[in-house]
């Protein structure tokens, strides 16, 4: 039996990063497909019930979406070069900032690319090359302009509006900042092997903010340092992994703080809105967005659609939180901002659950 996967996806499109570079890094024999208009008809909705991408076509013929449980998937069947660590504490921070990655980085990502005419206008030449390869130029950049329309459109559902757009900005420079710092000390973030968090944070950071060219110019110049390791994330040389892991290092606390500070009120309001959702409804699928959140960023206030989908995630991290024993949790309480303690101890009163591609109650 052939034991090629099919990564089916986008140059530019963010998750696709993600996973790519994953499956390069893990050495699990794959090839990439453009999720085409007639991928989406004949492949990506029959067999997902969904339409995101990317998705990975196992050797057995099964149909996988979401990269988190794709990864999830894969580490039991490839067990070697896991992209965890023996310490339990750095599994946890790594959990942590793939959520931030994920769940909070897709903002600055989504308005670099949409806000700025030259990223914009990059995008739809790629967003046109892929729904239709075979197509003239011309033809591309008309189709994609057609296809953005609902992702430029997305901005103010994720929060990006003319009074936010200035805090989103310099929330990322500051991030950026911090690193590069970390970089400057080791080659990944958690040390001298990638985590998932280095996996979820290239995504954002390679595929819109590290490819468009504005967003690009402006990591080169002002982030070198982040400039190599999105070059080092895509894993086209072999990579020494036998070196032990590294400390984290007090740019790394600096990030995990901001994530604190900008993301507490959101996870705070989406755990109450999910909860007060399930209590009016029965067992259907969990809508992508079901109302209105309020969040601040670097002193500017701002209102976002509330998703579910971020629960989830949370959920995720706050069972990493819990496997942890009393000296690991002091460890936790005393290398970070205090605020994230509460965070991680909030009542989850209506968990979710992934079934068939889809958000339930559990």
């Amino acid at each position: 039996m052939d034991t090629t996967y099919t990564l089916i996806g986008s140059p530019c499109s963010l998750y696709t990063g993600k996973l790519r570079s994953y499956l390069r890094f893990k050495h699990i024999p794959f090839e990439e497909k453009l999720s085409t208009q007639s991928c989406y008809k004949t492949l990506i909705i029959p067999r997902t019930g969904v339409q995101y991408i990317p998705v990975l076509v196992t050797p057995e013929d099964d149909v996988w979406q979401d990269t988190t449980v794709i990864m999830d998937q894969l580490e039991a069947r490839f067990p070697d070069n896991p992209i965890t660590s023996q310490d339990a504490v750095t599994n946890f921070v790594a959990e942590l900032l793939h959520f931030y990655a994920d769940e909070w980085l897709v903002i600055p990502a989504m308005h670099y690319r949409w806000s700025i005419e030259e990223n914009r206008q990059f995008a739809y030449r790629e967003f046109g090359f892929t729904a239709a390869p075979e197509s003239s130029q011309d033809a591309q950049i008309h189709l994609g302009q057609q296809l953005a329309q609902r992702f430029a459109g997305a901005l103010p559902v994720l929060g990006i509006t003319a009074q936010t757009i200035p805090a989103i900005e310099q929330s990322y420079h500051a991030l950026l900042s911090d690193l590069n710092a970390c970089f400057t000390h080791s080659d990944f973030l958690l040390g001298s092997k990638p985590t998932i968090a280095d996996f979820g944070f290239y995504g954002p950071l390679y595929a819109h903010l590290g490819r468009d060219p504005y967003s690009k110019r402006l990591m080169d110049e002002t982030a070198p340092k982040v400039s190599a390791w999105v070059q080092r994330m895509a894993f086209s040389s072999p990579l020494d992994t036998r070196v032990s892991m590294a400390g984290e290092s007090k740019s790394l606390h600096s990030i995990v703080s901001r994530m604190v500070e900008e993301m507490s009120d959101v996870i705070t309001q989406t755990l109450e809105q999910v909860a007060n959702f399930a209590s009016t409804h029965g067992d259907v699928p969990v809508p992508r967005a079901i109302g209105d959140v309020s969040f601040s960023i670097c002193g500017s206030q701002g209102l976002r659609k509330t998703f579910p989908f971020l629960q989830w995630k949370w959920q995720r991290v706050q069972a990493c939180y819990q496997r942890l024993n009393r000296d690991e949790k002091a460890k936790i309480a005393a290398r970070y901002s205090p605020g994230l303690l509460p965070l991680l101890e909030l009542p989850v009163k209506a968990k979710l659950t992934r079934r068939d591609n889809q958000l339930w109650f559990s």
